[in-house]
């Protein structure tokens, strides 16, 4: 049987393989575009948070408790939360015994430098 080596047929079966590695190619990224937006697409249905929620869960259950738990406390506590529109919230001086000491080292620091009194 002979074999036909002409550069036509040559180039030809080189434009199908990498037209077919392209296909390929094109094929896997599609699969992982259109995983990566179902999962976003998932996360965004009440069904779906459940879902993930579930499988944090499952990966990592203490981690999970342990962070519910400090959810719960910090939503119940007395502690200032941040107010939606200014994005900060003012605590007053003595509010947090631990930060007096380090806010009059702050402020002693800044007067050091500046030679400015805070008039506090």
């Amino acid at each position: 049987m002979a074999v036909s080596r002409s550069p036509l047929v040559v180039r030809a079966a080189a434009y199908v393989v990498l037209r077919s590695l392209k296909f390929v190619r094109h094929s896997v990224l599609n699969i992982k575009t259109g995983s990566r937006n179902l999962k976003y697409r998932i996360r965004e249905s009440e069904w779906g948070n459940m879902l993930w929620k579930a499988a944090a869960f499952t990966r990592a259950p203490v981690e999970s408790g342990r962070r519910q738990r400090l959810a719960a406390r910090y939503a119940t506590s007395a502690a200032p939360h941040m107010d939606q529109a200014t994005g900060y919230a003012l605590l007053p001086r003595d509010r947090v015994p631990e930060l007096t000491a380090a806010l009059s080292t702050c402020r002693l620091l800044f007067e050091s430098k500046t030679g400015l009194t805070s008039g506090c």
